[in-house]
């Protein structure tokens, strides 16, 4: 998945697991958790308009999130991008929590970003999604935003040029208790 700012790119991977056999390593990317838009395209009316978290997504193929990107941020607020994202649960296993944390060629970049919902609670620079008496179950999915903070610290140098690339990775933990 990727997170972009104006001309700012970033990607990441989720849900992966590994096993080991004897001596070798082997990891296993088959996971039954999807990360998609929270809202259907189809319950989204055709328009460009600011309000339509819709637009600040991007999905491959399958209809899966690739990618989040955020353009004409205001440089002197804090801005949420609410219900941008679901995790699906389409396996028959349960989920206790999903922990997701950002990370960024700059330190201060990262520290401007942060993942929203009534279920999250933040600890550090992770962000724990679904609380202890919530689980994901085969069948449901929970839904995150983004949230950009440019108040706090002001604006990270590495966003404030337009011409320059910065490279964010939204890593999604999955955790079974």
């Amino acid at each position: 998945m990727a997170l972009g700012f104006g001309s700012a790119a970033a990607s990441a991977s989720a849900f992966t697991s590994s096993s080991e056999s004897r001596s070798d390593l082997r990891v296993v990317v088959d996971s039954d958790l999807r990360l998609v838009p929270a809202r259907d395209p189809a319950d989204t009316p055709d328009r460009a308009d600011d309000d339509d978290p819709y637009r600040y997504v991007d999905t491959d193929g399958r209809g899966r999130v690739q990618s989040f990107e955020f353009r004409l941020l205001n440089k002197r607020a804090a801005t949420e991008f609410a219900d941008l994202a679901s995790i699906v649960n389409d396996g028959d296993l349960f989920y206790d929590r999903f922990e997701l944390s950002f990370h960024a060629d700059s330190a201060a970049v990262a520290d401007a970003l942060g993942v929203v919902d009534d279920r999250v609670t933040d600890s550090g620079d992770t962000y724990t999604l679904l609380s202890s008496a919530e689980t994901l179950g085969p069948g449901d999915r929970v839904t995150f935003g983004i949230e950009t903070d440019f108040l706090s610290n002001g604006v990270p140098e590495a966003i404030a040029d337009p011409e320059r690339s910065v490279s964010v990775e939204l890593e999604i933990d999955s955790i079974r208790e």
